[in-house]
């Protein structure tokens, strides 16, 4: 675990309990990171939708 996901982590007050992240889904997250940087305007288009 990297220190930013700890911060993360306490700032939110949660903690990431599943399996880490292989590469390929990886570079998918840092490439809606990169458009949403380009567009943060429209952050919620580039955002993964996901239940918790």
């Amino acid at each position: 675990m990297t220190l930013q996901t700890e911060r993360l982590e306490r700032e939110l007050n949660c903690s990431y309990q599943a399996e880490p992240l292989d590469d390929s889904f990886l570079s998918i997250i840092k490439g809606q990171l990169a458009k949403t940087e380009k567009d943060p305007e429209h952050y919620l288009w580039h955002s993964f939708w996901l239940p918790v």
